[in-house]
């Protein structure tokens, strides 16, 4: 995944311990390069409640899934997170839950956009252990469909 080469030098340098599941090659349909926006989006968003918190375990997941018809591509933080107020706005644009002054509160509304254009949708919630967890749900490649590799 380009996502991860492109966050994996800040993961690094701030000490976030990154787990991908293995995709066993799943194929979805969509824009590749929009696809790649949005988990890089969720990965820095994963990365700055991570250094929000005040817990000491510093790790995102990524697992991806495959039902019939969908890939499911969740990210999950061990940040503090989702408020309620967060969880009612989080995709209404330039709401932010950071720090004044860090974000404009669009990537989660663009995000969104950028899914619902492609015929997925996207989520968000607390884990019951802590933290958040952003799912990307997106058609599955099908013969007649035209390919674009997860993985890339």
């Amino acid at each position: 995944m380009g996502a991860i080469k492109i966050m994996g030098t800040r993961y690094k340098e701030v000490g976030i311990e990154l787990v991908v599941t293995d995709d066993k090659g799943l194929i979805v349909n969509g824009d590749m390069v929009f696809l790649e926006q949005v988990l890089v989006n969720l990965l820095a968003n994963a990365a700055d409640a991570i250094l929000e918190s005040s817990g000491s375990e510093r790790r995102v997941c990524i697992e991806q899934k495959a039902t019939a018809d969908d890939v499911i591509i969740c990210v999950q933080d061990t940040g503090n997170g989702l408020s309620e107020e967060a969880v009612r706005n989080l995709f209404e644009p330039f709401f932010t839950s950071k720090s004044s002054g860090l974000g404009l509160g669009l990537g989660l509304s663009i995000s969104q956009r950028i899914i619902d254009a492609m015929g997925g949708q996207i989520s968000a919630s607390n884990l019951p252990t802590g933290g958040a967890e952003f799912c990307v749900r997106l058609p599955r490649f099908h013969s007649s469909s035209v390919i674009h590799d997860v993985k890339s």
